[in-house]
């Protein structure tokens, strides 16, 4: 076992606590007459031992809640193989230590536990708790930021089947780390299995398959530094969240097929994902969110993101190991580099991604990223937007991309070339290519043959020709052709169709003046009833 120094868990949980009822002593109506029906029990190995075969453990089944006060109080459970309530060990409990119920098989409620002692015994064969399993010392808030009291070494719960509630693990930020390892035979838990409050190094849950809520880990203050090794068998889980923690490292959850929620990493320090081996669909987004340096080695069988991929002030990042992933039903979403404005690179590729149904999107990426060739992307469901990204290079590819179902945008791009995209046929919305100043290699776009909104060419000052643009044929909207200093030749030879309400042609200093007569008098011919600028290009020899 990798360990980190502080302390080690073996088999400890700490539950969310919302909703956990307190009774006492004096609520509980006690039923013996169902001693016979009780489970077995294996104390050590796989024999099982009847319930009734143990010594003292006659008393039957105990109705009700119960709050644990002092130690006369925990006193008068042993013997019972079942409590149909809550057990709750009160804040102020005069208690030395949790023992005496190792007959205990069954709580239908919660067990809640607040200041316990340092070294816990008991509950050595609890196989299940309906409620809540969880330790809190935050006087009965039941809040997810409740902290826990001074651990050394616990070993409890490893009988353990199943919680139908949240298990939950929150301490008060101690200095220390928590090793957690254990709850060997835990197979389901019906609400959030989450941590926070402490760094944790979390292995074990060998045979835990199901986790009905979400894999959570929160900041209750301050963030610290989770890292899961274990949860190797885990097969279904509703959402995997990390929000407001430091560093995350993923290496075990390698049986894991499919999240049904989110994966989320959310307010984070650096991400380290070289686990989860096995998954192939998220159902949801797949989100870093102000997140450090991400690491995606570990996910080369991810096929599916039914949801948004998303790195918002994430990074630096590198995509490249997604070799599988073929679709997107949402965005691909790129705002905002690092933080600290890192000189590393980045790179955005997905070399089989063919179908993306919302925004291929990056804008204002602040530190230097290579764009890959997606070489294999047949559609975008949305608009391609390129804006502002200062360090993203040459855009180079895309040659399999045939619709743009939205808009086609670039705004300031920063590279020298802009070649590709050699089966693109339609445009949806616009078509804008805006201040690309240093292009100095435009061949692209030679199949397009249909732009569904605005066609505008503004600021493209190097050198450019509009031949690449030789099978355009229609434009639904407008036609703008500004301020291009490079521009010598329109090459629109095959455009037919303008359906706005205005052409425009103005300060392309080296375009002859005949020239944007000539294609405005051909569009009138064709149909076109708009206003017609042409103005301030070059005079016709």
């Amino acid at each position: 076992m990798r360990t980190i120094q502080g302390f080690l868990i073996s088999g400890l949980a700490l539950g969310g606590l919302g909703g956990c009822v307190a009774g006492d002593l004096g609520d509980g109506a006690i039923a013996t007459d169902s001693a016979d029906e009780a489970a077995t029990i294996a104390p050590q190995g796989d024999a099982e031992t009847p319930v009734h075969a143990m010594d003292g453990c006659d008393a039957g089944v105990f109705v009700g809640d119960l709050t644990i006060n002092n130690q006369a109080d925990l006193a008068a459970l042993e013997g019972y193989t079942e409590i149909t309530g809550s057990i709750l060990f009160d804040p102020d409990a005069e208690i030395t230590e949790i023992s005496g119920l190792e007959c205990l098989l069954a709580v239908g409620g919660s067990i809640v536990m607040y200041e316990q002692p340092e070294l816990v015994t008991g509950f050595q064969n609890l196989r299940t708790v309906g409620g809540n399993l969880g330790f809190s010392d935050d006087d009965h808030s039941f809040a997810p930021s409740a902290a826990l009291a001074p651990l050394s070494t616990v070993s409890i719960f490893n009988e353990l089947r199943s919680v139908g509630g949240a298990l939950y693990f929150s301490p008060d930020h101690r200095r220390e780390a928590l090793v957690l390892d254990g709850f060997h035979k835990l197979r389901t838990i019906g609400g959030n299995l989450a941590f926070g409050g402490a760094d944790f190094e979390v292995y074990g849950f060998d045979e835990l398959e199901e986790i009905g809520g979400k894999l959570r880990g929160s900041d209750t203050g301050t963030p610290d530094d989770i890292a899961i090794y274990g949860l190797n068998e885990l097969s279904s889980v509703s959402e995997i969240e990390f929000q407001g923690v430091g560093q995350v490292v993923i290496s075990g959850l390698n049986d894991l097929e499919r999240v049904d929620g989110d994966l989320a990493f959310l307010y984070t320090g650096d991400v380290s994902i070289d686990g989860l081996t096995d998954l192939e669909r998220i159902d949801g987004d797949f989100v870093f969110d102000e997140a450090g340096a991400v690491v995606l080695t570990g996910l080369g069988e991810l096929e599916r993101i039914d949801g948004d991929l998303v790195f918002n002030e994430a990074g630096p990042l590198d995509t490249t190991p997604l070799v599988e992933l073929e679709y997107i039903a949402g965005d691909l979403f790129i705002e905002s580099g690092p933080e600290d404005d890192s000189t590393q690179m980045s790179v955005l590729e997905l070399s089989e991604l063919e179908h993306l149904g919302g925004d291929f999107y990056i804008e204002g990426y602040g530190s230097p990223m290579q764009l890959g060739a997606f070489a294999e992307l047949e559609y975008i469901g949305g608009d391609l937007t390129i804006d502002e990204a200062d360090d993203l290079g040459d855009i180079v590819g895309f040659n399999e991309l045939e619709h743009v179902a939205g808009s086609v945008f670039f705004n300031e791009p920063t590279g020298a070339r802009l070649v590709g995209f050699a089966e693109l046929e339609t445009v949806g919305g616009s078509f804008e290519i805006k201040e690309a100043k240093g292009l100095s290699d435009f061949y692209a776009f030679g199949e397009l043959e249909e732009v569904g909104g605005d066609f505008v060419m503004d600021e493209v000052d190097d050198a450019i020709s509009f031949a690449t643009f030789a099978e355009l044929s229609r434009i639904g909207g407008n036609l703008t052709i500004t301020d291009n200093g490079e521009l010598e030749t329109l090459g629109l030879d095959e455009l037919d169709e303008l359906g706005g309400t205005h052409l425009r042609i103005e300060g392309n200093e080296l375009l002859c003046t005949c020239e944007a007569q000539a294609l405005a008098d051909h569009l009138v011919a064709e149909g076109f009833t708009g206003t017609v600028t042409i103005a301030n290009n070059a005079i016709c020899e």
